[in-house]
């Protein structure tokens, strides 16, 4: 499943002008963070969380695109997720109504799921942690798999089309990774699926087309072809 990341979230941005703060909520939790017109890159650029007073423009966009800006992905309300390649003068932050420039912190990067007191259970197996790591857009999956392998115990499966990696971590480990760069969002595995409830259909009134009597209404699907289409690999699914 695409997830981009951080990606069916909600989000709240709130600016309190005498403390110039700045309040936001992500999946991963409740953030304060101060407003900061800095960027700030040393080398070989960085990723960065620019905070709009207002959306940017396509042409604002273009113009910050030219100048080293590369949109990753947005987070209502107005905050684009960029990787800098250069750093931006403070003129330029506010020319395109850019109030804050602040890091992607590692904390930011972990699922709510995960901060519990104790992982889901489907992610654990022995001192094994199971994960879905969401890798930036902008990577090439294939040049840090050899890299994010020395951090894990095993790596389960590399998915090039939505950039992401399933992977088994000591559960101590978490953190570590977290605060790899490359890393987008760490969210767990999705739960083993269970078969539908079959016993329920009369909670969406199938039982009136295709009741179990001999004289009530058939129509269960005999002679009917359906195709579903999807954009992405169909993996094995316990319905199918």
């Amino acid at each position: 499943m695409k997830k981009i990341i951080l990606l069916s979230i909600t989000y709240l941005f709130i600016i309190t002008g005498f403390s110039q703060q700045i309040e936001f909520k992500l999946k991963s939790g409740d953030f304060t963070i101060s407003n900061k017109l800095t960027t700030d890159i040393f080398e070989n650029g960085e990723y960065r969380m620019l905070f709009f007073s207002e959306i940017p423009t396509n042409d604002q966009k273009l113009q910050l695109e030219r100048i080293g800006v590369e949109f990753l992905y947005y987070l209502p309300a107005n905050i684009f997720v960029v990787y800098l390649n250069n750093n931006l003068s403070e003129t330029t932050l506010e020319k395109y109504n850019i109030i804050s420039c602040n890091s992607l912190l590692p904390d930011y990067k972990i699922d709510g799921k995960l901060k519990k007191q104790s992982f889901p259970e489907w992610t654990i197996s022995g001192e094994k942690l199971h994960l879905k790591l969401l890798i930036f857009k902008n990577v090439n999956i294939e040049t840090i798999v050899e890299d994010l392998n020395s951090y894990c115990e095993s790596i389960n499966e590399v998915n090039v089309l939505s950039n992401s990696v399933t992977v088994s971590i000591n559960k101590t480990k978490l953190n570590l990774i977290s605060e790899l760069e490359y890393i987008s969002y760490i969210e767990p595995i999705d739960p083993p699926a269970t078969k539908e409830n079959d016993l329920g259909r009369t909670l969406h009134r199938t039982n009136v087309i295709d009741t179990e009597y001999n004289t009530g209404r058939k129509y269960n699907g005999d002679g009917v072809n359906v195709m579903m289409h999807d954009d992405g690999y169909v993996e094995p699914h316990i319905d199918r």
